[in-house]
């Protein structure tokens, strides 16, 4: 009965260490890719709610947009925002090759992101 009672036990952890396993791995596996080049930053200030700015920087890490965003949460954690603010960094890039001067306050950031 005890060899039972011990064989269940280790075949019971076994499944759940393999079912989390698996788990894992497919959540691994959907996160955001990063952006090809470039990157941006969210500073925010936790005394002042509702205010934030984004700065937008390309691979050689030169400012290339930066925006004032007010009475707005932007959520970097949430994959829709992550999209969005790629996609914004695209944009950002594209205009700053096409003037190789920075740009700030176009509200790319403002009408992309929804409160």
């Amino acid at each position: 009965m005890k060899k039972f009672l011990f064989v269940a036990t280790l075949l019971i952890s076994i499944t759940r260490s393999f079912a989390q396993n698996q788990s894992n791995s497919n959540t691994k596996s959907e996160a955001t890719p990063p952006p090809s080049k470039g990157f941006w930053v969210v500073e925010s200030n936790i005394h002042v709610p509702g205010k934030c700015v984004v700065y937008f920087y390309n691979d050689q890490q030169q400012l290339i947009y930066q925006e004032n965003v007010e009475n707005k949460k932007i959520n970097v954690s949430r994959k829709k925002t992550q999209k969005q603010l790629n996609g914004i960094l695209d944009k950002a890039l594209a205009s700053y090759a096409a003037k190789q001067a920075a740009s700030t306050d176009m509200a790319w950031v403002s009408t992309a992101i929804r409160k």
